[in-house]
This record gives C-alpha cells, sequence and structure tokens, in this order.
C-alpha cells in the first residue's frame, strides 16, 4: 500500500511497484487518514509511507498502527532519509527507510527484505546517537536503546516496570523532541526505575547482498 500526497507519485510508485512480479499495490491514498482507514481494512503487507504528509506525517501513521492486531510491515520514503530521520523511524516502528532519491531496485529490495522480517534502516553514528540524545529526557534514552535493539513493546514495559500505555505514550513524546510532527500526548506521569544508557549492541543497516 501507498500513502503520498502527489498523484504523480503515487502513480508512478504503483506503476514500478506492479510490474514487478511478486509485488501488488492494494491502495494508493493521499493523507493519513485515507491511509489509516485503508490499512485497517485491507491489511497489506507494507505500507510505503511518505515522510511529509498533509495532516500529519508517515511516522505517526506508523506508531498509530503499533495498535492493529494486523500492522503492516512499514517502510518511510522520504528524500530526506538521513540517519536522524531513521532513529526517528524506530522510534515510531518503522522496519525500513528509503530515499526518494534512491533507485527502483533499491525499494523494491526493501520491500522484500522486510517481508522477510529484517530491518532496512540506515546505520547510526556515534555523532548522530549523541546529537539527537541531546534532545531527550533522560528516561526517554532506555526506550531508545531497546526499540533499536528490536525489543517488543510488552517486553520493555516489564524491563522498565511500567504499564504499556505509558510506554507507548513515552513513544509519541520522544517522537516530539526528536522533531517528529504529528499527535501530540500529554508527558507522561514520572514512574520510579533506573535509566539505562543511551547504546545498543544490534546494528542497523541494509541487509548483506
Amino acid at each position: 500500500m501507498v500513502v503520498d500526497d502527489h498523484p504523480a507519485v503515487r502513480r508512478g510508485l504503483c506503476a514500478l511497484l506492479d510490474g514487478e512480479e511478486d509485488l501488488h499495490v492494494l491502495a494508493a491514498v493521499g493523507s493519513t487518514r485515507e491511509g489509516l482507514a485503508a490499512i485497517e481494512r485491507l491489511h497489506p503487507d507494507v505500507a510505503l509511507l511518505d515522510f511529509h504528509l498533509p495532516d500529519e506525517d508517515g511516522l505517526s501513521i506508523c506508531l498509530r498502527t503499533r495498535r492493529l492486531a494486523r500492522r503492516p510491515r512499514v517502510i518511510v520514503f522520504s528524500a530526506f532519509a538521513d540517519e536522524a530521520l531513521g532513529l526517528r523511524a524506530t522510534v515510531a516502528g518503522a522496519e525500513g527507510l528509503v530515499s526518494k532519491g534512491g533507485s527502483p531496485d533499491e525499494l523494491f529490495a526493501a520491500i522484500r527484505a522486510v517481508t522477510r522480517g529484517e530491518r532496512w534502516l540506515p546505520p547510526l553514528s556515534a555523532e548522530v546517537l549523541q546529537a539527537q540524545g541531546a534532545k531527550l529526557d533522560p528516561e526517554d534514552l532506555p526506550v531508545v536503546s531497546m526499540l533499536r535493539d528490536r525489543v517488543p513493546e510488552e517486553e520493555i514495559a516489564e524491563t522498565l516496570r511500567v504499564e504499556l500505555s505509558w510506554l507507548r505514550a513515552r513513544r509519541w513524546a520522544i517522537l516530539g523532541r526528536l522533531g517528529a510532527r504529528g499527535e501530540r500526548r500529554a508527558r507522561p506521569a514520572q514512574r520510579t526505575g533506573s535509566s539505562a544508557p543511551f547504546s545498543s549492541t544490534a546494528p542497523l543497516g541494509p541487509p548483506a547482498a
């Protein structure tokens, strides 16, 4: 499924994707509202989400789908597919990030990779981690670290001894601090427990060729 607010881009993507034997576009829509409705109705395997949308952004759609019983794997499609956006995509729960300036073959490879359960996200340098981490509260850091390591939400909540609702609200707050547009949530209530360092033992990046 494709969500992009430019009709010409939607048509071009549909033509490209439908030209592949193993890929088929179920729907192509132009807004967050239409995208969420189509995801809930059609249950696509993969949702290709434009980062810049007129109402919210692709990361907002991605995070909202976390509550669905049958959520798609998500690839964020952006002209600014840099490391910082890769971190925000990770916090939102996206499996992939692809540049609009890349080749069709890269897009096809990313879709097939996330369909297999892999991630297609840029590796994060120490400089980017330090710069982005400086925008966050201490309680955000262990959440981001575990999300980067692909720890499930339920396990993160158990490790931090918090309610799942607290964790989901925290993800919205983290996206806001990192600069993502979208729904603003109230600051989560304080909880007890220490904060872990901002680190990750699992590298992010495209699968090996």
